[in-house]
């Protein structure tokens, strides 16, 4: 599951989503993806679909490497 997590966040850093150097905060709400407090658009969650099926939580990361689940 932490593989996936990685996974994830990669992918979104990837896509300009999220900057791990600034730090972030995901939140999956009713398998909706929320950055930084912002509700992303359809398209967004369709691309993150196989993990915004699981259950509600939030991460976030103050950008020095330190992250809470």
């Amino acid at each position: 599951e932490l593989a996936e997590l990685k996974a994830f966040t990669n992918q979104l850093e990837k896509d300009g989503l999220i900057d791990k150097k600034k730090g972030y905060k995901i939140e999956i709400r009713n398998k909706k993806l929320i950055i930084n407090g912002k509700e992303q658009p359809k398209e967004v969650n369709e691309k993150y679909q196989k993990y915004l099926d699981k259950e509600d939580f939030s991460i976030s990361s103050d950008g020095e490497g330190t992250a809470s689940v």
